[in-house]
């Protein structure tokens, strides 16, 4: 089983990657500490 792995900088930068990769179906989830959750959805909500 292969996995590819991308390392970036930034909380931002993390989402806007996965949200590119992801199809249309599909379910993007971020986990980590409430800081960087929190972040995540301060982008997500900024998107919409």
């Amino acid at each position: 089983c292969e996995v590819e792995v991308q390392a970036v900088e930034a909380v931002s930068e993390a989402l806007s990657l996965a949200l590119s990769m992801a199809g249309a179906r599909d379910l993007v989830c971020v986990s980590g500490s409430l800081f960087v959750v929190a972040e995540a959805i301060e982008q997500v909500t900024s998107r919409w």
